[in-house]
């Protein structure tokens, strides 16, 4: 997930790896490298404007954005998974200026395939397909399941009643099958090994990340804790400063419904339910 962590309080900002569209892009950078050195196609998500779960499989949701705004943060990170080779992206739920994201001809075509000259699949997220000439013409190339079935066979039969070319048929399978190709997974699929240990030193990796990211406050002049006799008053400002009532990650919380306050939001489709 290399969508833009705008709001603290999206539900998917701990997949991502922040703000910041150029650190976005460098890491998506690498972790395209490291994935596919190992014969993985990745898949960087969600493309594009996916910036809250809130109502994130609802057809009124539409992220509107201007093209220089679209340029200089969103696709950023996106362009430079690109640029690493990415054998596939992921469109996502909403909408993109009032268009589906996984049917949209500007972002997909436009963006992605012809002016970051993408030559991977697009791959719909699981029921973001609404449509099947549509989406195929707007520049998907897989639909993933949890829809309705718009592409296989139904597809077919568009390209026979003359909907749908020949040409991008063949374009969509080109597609799916260079990253397969490419990667030699028709050679050297590994075999299924349960005790194969891929945990190697990570964690030493992760407690360093930890140590690195505290933040130290010194308590100056004792001034915490307050002093509730003091004739002072205390304003709290910004989107964390309270509970968040209906905010952007509702449907995606760890609860499945998220409302329990800004600090307490976290989820998607990696959530784990809390007891």
């Amino acid at each position: 997930m290399i969508n833009i962590d705008r709001n603290a309080l999206h539900g998917r900002n701990w997949e991502g790896f922040g703000s910041d569209p150029y650190l976005s892009g460098m890491n998506a950078y690498q972790y395209v490298l490291g994935l596919q050195e190992q014969g993985v196609v990745a898949t960087p998500k969600h493309y594009i404007g996916n910036e809250q779960e809130t109502n994130r499989l609802s057809d009124s949701y539409s992220a509107n954005i201007d093209d220089k705004t679209v340029h200089e943060i969103y696709l950023w990170p996106f362009a430079d998974a690109v640029y690493a080779g990415a054998g596939s992206v992921m469109c996502s739920y909403n909408r993109v200026n009032q268009t589906h994201a996984c049917q949209n001809n500007k972002t997909l075509n436009g963006l992605l395939k012809n002016e970051l000259v993408y030559r991977g699949n697009v791959m719909s997220d699981w029921g973001a397909t609404h449509a099947g000439v549509e989406s195929a013409l707007g520049g998907l190339d897989i639909e993933m399941p949890g829809g309705s079935g718009f592409m296989g066979y139904a597809l077919l039969a568009k390209v026979h009643d003359g909907s749908l070319s020949e040409a991008r048929v063949n374009d969509m399978v080109t597609r799916i099958f260079a990253p397969y190709f490419l990667l030699e997974q028709d050679q050297s699929f590994p075999k299924l090994d349960w005790n194969r240990d891929v945990t190697h030193d990570h964690y030493k990796v992760n407690r360093e990340l930890a140590r690195a990211g505290m933040i130290l406050l010194k308590n100056l002049r004792n001034t915490l804790p307050l002093n509730a006799s003091m004739d002072r008053l205390l304003t709290i400002f910004g989107a964390a400063a309270t509970q968040y009532d209906g905010g952007l990650n509702p449907g995606g919380g760890p609860t499945g419904q998220g409302y329990d306050g800004a600090i307490y939001q976290g989820g998607g489709s990696g959530k784990k339910d809390m007891i």
